[in-house]
């Protein structure tokens, strides 16, 4: 489904972001030479569906969305839960998007983390905050809230900062045995990865 195409092609070193309002961000594209008709210094936003009303023409008003009142600031792994303040009563979903780092045309930070709602209390929700390192990666994400539509709040900054330690490795510890000949085959366990030396085949 082709929605809303933009008037020009983006292509190589091009850059499209998620804003905090839920729009995309599409600029650039080209830089292939002076001159040169691919070239777009320029910019264009689009607006999703889900801000759109039922005539797909009118925006939704700024009432159709949810409101978040407050959150914390800092998130980290170790926080477990955190609570969440919104101006309504109503039953909506959670997620932290981390900002977009683009470069020729590919962002390689793109990460949605839903959140599992554990209670709510009139205007306030607890949320469940994943504790694997490799899942909530340090950096800069927003906190959208989801009515039942699937309409989104306006993005809330949360900064997730390094941890001071790393309960869950990125990488298995790596151990060497015996490491002189041309050929190492690597073995693996839940806990560790053993390199160990091995006559090369053909």
């Amino acid at each position: 489904e082709l929605l809303n195409p933009p008037t020009k092609p983006r292509h190589y070193h091009a850059v499209a972001i998620l804003t905090k309002d839920g729009r995309v961000w599409a600029a650039g594209g080209g830089l292939c030479g002076d001159d040169c008709v691919s070239n777009h210094p320029d910019a264009e936003t689009l607006t999703p569906p889900y801000l759109m009303g039922d005539d797909g023409i009118t925006p939704l008003p700024a009432s159709a969305r949810p409101v978040i009142d407050d959150t914390p600031d800092v998130i980290r792994t170790t926080d477990v839960t955190i609570v969440v303040t919104m101006n309504v009563d109503e039953d909506c979903k959670f997620a932290l998007v981390r900002l977009g780092a683009v470069t020729h045309s590919t962002n390689t930070d793109a990460r949605r983390i839903p959140l599992e709602v554990l209670s709510r209390s009139v205007f306030e929700v607890t949320l469940s905050i994943p504790s694997n390192e490799n899942i909530l990666l340090p950096g800069e994400y927003w906190l959208f809230a989801m009515n039942e539509a699937g309409v989104p709040s306006i993005g809330e900054s949360v900064t997730v900062p390094p941890p001071t330690t790393f309960s869950t490795p990125v990488v298995a510890q790596l151990r060497a045995e015996v490491l002189s000949g041309e050929c190492v085959d690597m073995l693996s366990s839940d806990d560790s990865t053993i390199l160990i030396q091995q006559p090369c085949s053909a």
